[in-house]
């Protein structure tokens, strides 16, 4: 998990096994980005392995973004976006445009 801060943007790269072992970290992470950011971007393009309680919480900082009026964009392989279907996360799981 690798944290980048470009200007106004945050970018959270999950690379790996993204499971539950890095739940709570994430969820740290995640909570530092929405209170310090403009522009937020998750980046699932180099992770292996995706739990379902990795993409609840990237679900739902994505919800905490959308009611700060924040702007979000999601890069996702095609595994993790597979996975994300799979678990019930059909519209989150779009691919963003390059």
């Amino acid at each position: 998990m690798t944290v980048l801060v470009e200007d106004t943007r945050w970018i959270l790269q999950l690379e790996g096994d993204c499971g539950m072992a890095s739940a709570a970290e994430l969820k740290e992470r995640l909570m530092d980005g929405l209170q310090a950011a403009r522009e937020i971007e998750l980046d699932l393009r180099a992770a292996r392995e995706i739990d379902v309680a990795v993409l609840q919480l990237l679900w739902a900082a994505v919800r905490a973004a959308a009611s700060q009026q924040l702007p979000v964009v999601c890069r996702w392989s095609e595994y993790a976006s597979a996975i994300a279907r799979q678990a019930g996360f059909d519209g989150f799981s779009a691919p963003a445009p390059e």
